[in-house]
């Protein structure tokens, strides 16, 4: 409820949107527990475990308005994407034409013996690196193995 509170906290009807968001968690709290429990309706949830099972909230909210940002909202558009960290140049041949990004699904699937783009990867320890066109395609042609026919 607090998370709602403080993101909804510059909102001109924010006491009523608050009361609100209350009635919605605690119906949605009491047809989970009547579904649970095999009890027909919410009034019937709401006698059996109403009184000192529900908890009351202590710390109301005072409507005032927070100086501070949490940590969390300040660092939410701190990463970039990996293509501004770089310039938007190609990590292998240093271009600026057709950026692409190149993306494995796991770390332990880069090999650096097998390419210079695995190598490049391993070493920054990152997972999505930017590749021209060109660079991009040969790596993936390095991925595709030959297909073999078999001649009676």
């Amino acid at each position: 409820m607090r998370g709602f509170d403080n993101y909804y906290s510059f909102a001109s009807n924010h006491g009523q949107l608050a009361g609100y968001l209350t009635l919605i968690l605690k119906r949605s709290c009491s047809k989970l527990l009547a579904a649970k429990f095999k009890l027909r309706s919410m009034k019937a949830t709401y006698l059996k475990f109403s009184g000192a099972n529900f908890v009351k909230l202590s710390n109301k909210s005072t409507g005032e308005f927070r100086i501070k940002a949490s940590p969390v909202m300040t660092g939410l558009y701190a990463l970039k994407s990996l293509a501004t960290l770089y310039d938007m140049r190609c990590i292998v041949c240093d271009s600026e034409e057709y950026i692409e990004m190149h993306h494995i699904r796991m770390m332990k699937d880069a090999n650096p013996k097998l390419s210079k783009v695995d190598e490049i990867m391993v070493k920054a320890n990152r997972k999505q690196i930017p590749l021209c066109r060109r660079c991009h395609m040969e790596r993936h042609t390095l991925n595709k193995k030959p297909k073999i026919k078999v001649t009676k």
